[in-house]
């Protein structure tokens, strides 16, 4: 398993951040490889609740179910999303500071194919870095709102 954690503060409220991160279709503003993220069952967005996550790597364009895991308004989300060569568990932690918040992103990775864990290596060293900026990006939209 991949294990990546990265953090940012954030001059704004924690009901602000968990309000951008809980709208899926904000996640394209944010996320490099993010071509679109919907919510695709009935009813309100909460835990239960189905994706379907696109998303670009390289030249490869890859479609992963997901569904809402963790929603714990304003300090908690988070998300599973499944294909053929990974399961990605996905979170969000949102902590008061004296000024706005910080807010943690991690990502669990379980490669499922045996080429996708020879390539573990590779993404353990990449994801991080895809992480932080990120999160860099987020925090600029959030703190021009």
């Amino acid at each position: 398993m991949i294990i990546c954690e990265s953090s940012v503060g954030v001059d704004r409220t924690a009901e602000d951040v968990f309000g951008f991160l809980a709208e899926p279709s904000n996640t394209v503003q944010w996320v490099d490889v993010c071509i679109e993220l919907k919510k695709v069952s009935e009813g309100p967005f909460g835990v239960g609740a189905e994706l379907l996550y696109t998303h670009k790597q390289g030249s490869k364009v890859t479609i992963m179910q997901g569904e809402v895991t963790a929603y714990e308004w304003p300090r908690r989300l988070a998300y599973r999303y499944i294909d053929a060569m990974f399961t990605v568990d996905i979170s969000f932690t949102i902590q008061p500071e004296s000024a706005g918040v910080k807010l943690t992103h991690r990502a669990e990775i379980q490669p499922k194919t045996l080429m996708m864990k020879l390539l573990s290596p590779l993404i353990r060293m990449a994801t991080p870095r895809a992480m932080a900026s990120d999160l860099q990006k987020l925090k600029l939209i959030l703190e021009k709102a």
